[in-house]
């Protein structure tokens, strides 16, 4: 995470100490008499009322807005959604033409198809594709071998994982572009393929599919999940806090390509909707916004994002600190093993953040308004 200045860092350090020897003592016996209300998250020795306000995240305040900017709504395109997924779509059969215009003018005889090969290929196929399981198993369970939660994980997290995402459902694609070729390769020389044809559109059939589905299903949610409640578990909140959780990421909109070459997410976490006021404890922040410093609910998709395929129109938070500056917190949902998920939770947020905002009496201390 970025590093913070001068005056910041001897104040966390304080405000850690101060909740380690809170949670220590009192956590769970103040959980059981408060029906494990997220108040429960106070700073001893920090602002008013023991939270921690905006101003002491890390920051940099975003783009300033009058404080009565209504709160908009852009819903994602659908004909812009069907757009993208007919394109990727057109590429996978553009090169599949693309193979079977490789075949010859004169097909030749039909071989026979060997039935060596077609067993090294099998067995090279399931070796491959053992491997990309029990590296999928070994970066699940070790959190991309990540061991110690208390230090901030996300920024080491997101690197991993970037290369883990390239390298194990490579691994899958392998070992099923091997199996299924060993089988259709032969059969596509029956059809007056060329080999070079025969070998390669089982490829191109296979990657392009593996790479629709990856878009749709998120295979890292499990990890998403754990990391961060490993991470708050770590930091002294309890399982049963956890619970009533919306488990997001924040970003900055606007932010540069550079900074979101791992991930776009700068901090994972989790939200409470309280009566008074919304807080998060994250990997790296804490904070809590009250109705006051809401200035807007913004709802917008992120065009550089997958989450577009999805059509997910984001949360961003228009908050306003101390200072008067507005800082843009877009929100994400996280842990969720589909586009479609994404959408939905996306949307029930949303509508709970407007009830709060809107509607504080329809809030209930301690009750999360929607699951997820």
């Amino acid at each position: 995470m970025r590093e913070m200045k001068g005056k910041v860092v001897p104040q966390i350090l304080t405000w850690v100490k101060s909740w380690t020897e809170f949670s220590d003592g009192r956590a769970s016996e103040v959980a059981a008499n408060l029906r494990i209300r997220p108040s429960l998250f106070l700073l001893p020795g920090t602002a008013q009322n023991g939270y921690c306000p905006l101003t002491t995240t890390t920051r940099t305040p975003q783009f300033a807005m009058p404080p009565t900017a209504p709160p908009s709504h852009r819903p994602v395109s659908k004909l812009k959604v069907a757009l993208l997924w007919a394109f990727m779509a057109g590429m996978i059969a553009f090169w599949l033409a693309f193979a079977v215009w490789l075949r010859p003018d004169s097909p030749p005889a039909p071989e026979s198809p060997a039935v060596g090969r077609t067993l090294v290929l099998v067995v090279i196929g399931r070796v491959f594709l053992l491997t990309g399981i029990a590296g999928y198993i070994v970066v699940l369970f070790t959190t991309c071998l990540t061991f110690d939660f208390s230090q901030p994980i996300w920024p080491s997290l997101k690197k991993k994982n970037y290369f883990a995402n390239i390298f194990v459902p490579l691994l899958f694609i392998i070992g099923i572009v091997l199996t299924v070729g060993a089988f259709l390769s032969p059969l596509l020389l029956t059809f007056g393929l060329s080999p070079q044809a025969a070998d390669i559109l089982p490829f191109i059939l296979v990657l392009g599919l593996s790479q629709m589905l990856q878009l749709w299903v998120l295979i890292w949610a499990p990890l998403e999940t754990r990391a961060i409640r490993q991470r708050l578990l770590a930091q002294g909140l309890t399982q049963a806090q956890l619970k009533s959780a919306h488990l997001i990421g924040l970003s900055t909109p606007g932010q540069s390509r550079a900074k979101r070459f791992f991930a776009i997410e700068e901090d994972i976490g989790g939200l409470w909707i309280e009566p008074e006021r919304l807080i998060y404890y994250g990997d790296g922040e804490r904070f809590s916004i009250t109705r006051d410093e809401l200035v807007a609910l913004e709802r917008k998709n992120d065009a550089g994002s997958t989450t577009m395929l999805g059509g997910v129109a984001h949360v961003i938070l228009h908050v306003r600190s101390a200072e008067g500056a507005i800082r843009q917190i877009r929100l994400h949902t996280e842990g969720l093993w589909t586009m479609g998920q994404k959408r939905r939770a996306m949307d029930e947020l949303a509508e709970a953040l407007e009830r709060w905002r809107e509607a504080p009496s329809a809030l209930v201390a301690g009750q999360p308004p929607v699951s997820g």
